[in-house]
């Protein structure tokens, strides 16, 4: 069963442990048990966590940044599944988590910082979501992921993946959000009620 498979890899055992016990989740009762940590967590949950592990346990990442990186996806995550509707939930949530991934990718710029002049190399987000196209992800995944700090940019014109993505991670990176485009979306008034839960969120992924 699943707690078996989460008990093969300690690491990822410890964290679901320690995430089953957090502020967040904790009901009042400890629990010491895999079965019961993953009863309470959830496999929406459970799933980002392993996800996020692995994706951001890479050697050329030094733990603090590992750790930062890992808490902004699992926020992102969390927040733009609960920003669409059911049916598009998991592609939000799985776009989030990924959004940044091109981070992690040698040779690439952090278009979160203004490009110096005559720096020609791809920004993390293009990048990423080339390497989310190579891994054969769907496409409003890898569209999200490639316009996630710019999403005028994107062909989809009403508010669906991409624009949770933006909105997601900019709100778990502390970073703008792009307040033209959610009122040319007509969602600009629901950016304070994300605002709060992504705090609600920050609290949940600094655990993990």
């Amino acid at each position: 069963d699943i707690a078996k498979l989460v008990s093969a890899d300690p690491a990822i055992a410890a964290k679901v442990l320690q995430l089953s016990n957090s502020a967040f989740f904790n009901s009042g009762r400890a629990i010491s048990d895999l079965r019961g940590a993953v009863t309470r967590l959830g496999l929406s949950t459970l799933r980002d966590l392993v996800l996020a592990s692995e994706v951001f346990s890479v050697p050329s990442v030094s733990p603090a940044e590992r750790n930062a990186l890992q808490a902004r996806a699992l926020t992102a995550s969390r927040l733009a599944a609960k920003m669409l509707p059911s049916s598009s939930s998991e592609l939000g949530s799985t776009a989030a988590l990924l959004a940044d991934i091109g981070l992690l990718l040698p040779g690439v710029r952090d278009e979160r910082e203004p490009a110096a002049e005559g720096d020609e190399r791809p920004g993390h987000a293009e990048a990423g979501a080339y390497l989310l196209g190579l891994w054969g992800l769907p496409m409003p995944i890898i569209e999200a992921v490639a316009f996630h700090l710019q999403p005028q940019r994107s062909n989809v014109r009403s508010f669906w993946v991409t624009g949770a993505v933006h909105v997601a991670t900019a709100l778990a990176g502390g970073s703008q959000v792009d307040e033209q485009y959610l009122e040319r979306t007509a969602v600009l008034p629901r950016l304070d009620g994300w605002r709060e839960m992504a705090n609600d969120f920050a609290g949940l992924a600094a655990t993990a």
